[in-house]
């Protein structure tokens, strides 16, 4: 998450088996955002989870910060994704 250059990786972390999760946004989008800035797509996530709609929290979730953060880090023509996009499924 810190390697991009400016610092503006997100990690969506879920313990699937604790039922908790946190949207953690790197150095780069907390100078850039306010304090508050991922309750609303957390308390989004939250209420499908709550409804056992998973796939459905997840997408709302990468949907709503992509929107939000938009914003701060437009895309630019020369980008490139600087992270993996795999999913880690951590140690059973």
């Amino acid at each position: 998450m810190q390697k991009t250059e400016l610092r503006n990786g997100v990690l969506l972390y879920l313990a699937v088996k604790s039922k908790k999760f946190a949207i953690i946004g790197d150095v780069g989008i907390n100078k850039e955002v306010p304090e508050n800035f991922w309750d609303e797509v957390k308390e989004l996530m939250a209420s499908d989870f709550t409804e056992k709609k998973f796939s459905e929290g997840l997408t709302t979730g990468i949907q709503q910060a992509g929107q939000r953060l938009k914003k701060h880090f437009p895309n630019h023509s020369d980008d490139i994704n600087e992270l993996s996009d795999e999913i880690s499924f951590g140690k059973n």
